[in-house]
Formats: structure tokens, C-alpha cells, sequence
């Protein structure tokens, strides 16, 4: 039975959504049949979180957590480069050492980028999904502690997931650094032929491929917080449209952090930042800009 060979493994909101579409063009590559199965972060874990059925049934319709299951999404692939992508394995600290158990020499690329971007970015997420109910920002961070005391799912621990430096350090205690590729979300966003063509060459393929990546899947969207306050919105257009604009204001999440979180998280990540610039030899320098 096939099994896969290599995994992207996160970061979460960095463009793993858009690696995974553009390598599964390649006609040496195949994916899973399930694009986010998580099984080495929630084999054997109870998935019964305290939280709202959204989130908990969409964590455990996509979940697998058993090895026969996990295999039977591979057992149809015959490319010589198999793979899946589950974001969450880069930090949640299971997953690790469940990826080098089941296969020592298994390939794993990392995608990263500024973490406040990305904390954003993801706290936005899982309000537009409807996962997250909490429509303050800073209020969603505060909760990240009680939270975890009341058994919430992985999803809202939006300040972990960013911390790089960490999660590679655990990774490079386990797997051999040229088994695992780090390429950033700025260098997709402007050119992701060449990431992609970097990817299939870590993996082993020696030719150039041309891989339509004329597909944005980083895309964002308005996040209303009521549907009603929407519907009216529209309504009150008709009549005003500075009331439109003042009522779709107050019903819409921030497309951009505020400057002032923006600066407090910076100081946050800093000294993470400056542990990964260290391990993979890269100048981050600019991340750590307000």
C-alpha cells in the first residue's frame, strides 16, 4: 500500500492552501484524497471539545484518527511523490514525533510568515468560518488561557502557532535539516512558480515545471458579525449611504490588525523571531518593522 512521502506541515493562514493546489498539478505528485486529515496531531485524541457544534463537527468529520484510515487515503496513488497537508502539524507538539515514529525519512515543508500577520489572519478565519464567536480581537487573545483550562479545541490557541523558532527547534531535534524545506508566504504572494519549482526540487525533481498559479487563494474577505445587520445595511443604502457605510463599519471585523496591537505583538514575537533567524540562517529583520 502507498504511503506519503512528504508533508506540508503548516504554518496555519500562511499558504498552505495554495502549495497544496499548485504542487498537485504536478504529474509527479499526488495528495491525499482529504486535503487536512491532522492524523498525526489527533490520533487517539478525544475530539470532544468544549465548544460550539461548528467547530467541533467540522473538526471531527475532517479528522482521521486511525493508521488503516490514514493509509486508505493513499492506497490509489502511484506517483513517486505522495503527500498531504495538515497546517497544524508545524506546532501542535504531538505531531512531531507521530510523523518521525511512523516514517524517519519522511520530506516536510514548512511555510511561514510575519507570525502578527498570521495571528491576525487567523483569529479572522475562524470567525468567518464560524468556529470562533468572539468578535474582539484582543478579547479572542485574552481568552487563549481559559480556554485551554476548558478543554476548547487547538484551533484558538492563535499565539502558539506563531511561535517558529519553537516548533523548528523540535523538528531539527528530530529530523535531518535537509529533510525540511522552509519557504516564506511573501515569496509566494511574488513568485509562486519559483517556491513551487524549489519545492519539487527538494523533493527530487530535477525539471522545470510551469505550474499555473494564476489562482489566488489568499484571498480576503469581509467578516460580518450579524447577517441581519447586513441585510439591513443594504436597506438603509437605498436612503443613505453614510448610514450604510456607518452600519456596515460596526457590523464588520477590521480587514488589517490595528498599529497599536500590531506593535504589542511584534514585542511578542521578537524573541522567537530572532531564534528562528538563527537556526535557518535567514535575516528576518524585516518582520520585526512596525
Amino acid at each position: 500500500m502507498s504511503k506519503p512521502n512528504f508533508l506540508i506541515i503548516g504554518s496555519p493562514k500562511c499558504g498552505t492552501t495554495s502549495l497544496y493546489n499548485y504542487l498537485g498539478q504536478h504529474p509527479k505528485i499526488e495528495f491525499a484524497d482529504v486535503k487536512e486529515p491532522k492524523y498525526f496531531s489527533f490520533k487517539n485524541l478525544n475530539l470532544n471539545f468544549n465548544a460550539n457544534e461548528v467547530v467541533v463537527n467540522q473538526i471531527k468529520k475532517s479528522t482521521i484518527q486511525n493508521k488503516e484510515g490514514y493509509l486508505n487515503l493513499f492506497k490509489n496513488k502511484t506517483a513517486p511523490y505522495i503527500g498531504e497537508a495538515s497546517p497544524n502539524y508545524f506546532h501542535f507538539e504531538p505531531a512531531a514525533k507521530n510523523i518521525y515514529d511512523f516514517d524517519p525519512q519522511m520530506k516536510l515543508i514548512v511555510i511561514l510568515r510575519n507570525p502578527v500577520d498570521r495571528l491576525y489572519s487567523d483569529w479572522k478565519h475562524n470567525v468567518r468560518m464560524g468556529y470562533d464567536r468572539q468578535y474582539n480581537f484582543r478579547k479572542a487573545i485574552n481568552l487563549i488561557e481559559k480556554r485551554k483550562r476548558s478543554n476548547k479545541p487547538p484551533y484558538f490557541d492563535y499565539l502558539e502557532k506563531g511561535n517558529y523558532g519553537k516548533h523548528l527547534k523540535r523538528y531539527y531535534g528530530l529530523f535531518n535539516k535537509n529533510q525540511i524545506k522552509i519557504v516564506f508566504y511573501d515569496d509566494l504572494k511574488k513568485d509562486a512558480n519559483k517556491v513551487c519549482n524549489d519545492i519539487i526540487r527538494f523533493l527530487g525533481v530535477s525539471d522545470e515545471f510551469n505550474f499555473d498559479t494564476s489562482k489566488i487563494y489568499m484571498k480576503s474577505y469581509p467578516i460580518y458579525k450579524s447577517n441581519l445587520l447586513r441585510q439591513i445595511g443594504h436597506l438603509v443604502k437605498k436612503i443613505s449611504f453614510n448610514l450604510y457605510n456607518y452600519v456596515n463599519k460596526i457590523n464588520t471585523v477590521n480587514e488589517t490588525i490595528y498599529k497599536n496591537d500590531r506593535d504589542y505583538f511584534l514585542k511578542f514575537y521578537k524573541k522567537d523571531i530572532l531564534v528562528l533567524e538563527s537556526l535557518i540562517n535567514i535575516d528576518l529583520k524585516n518582520w520585526l518593522k512596525n
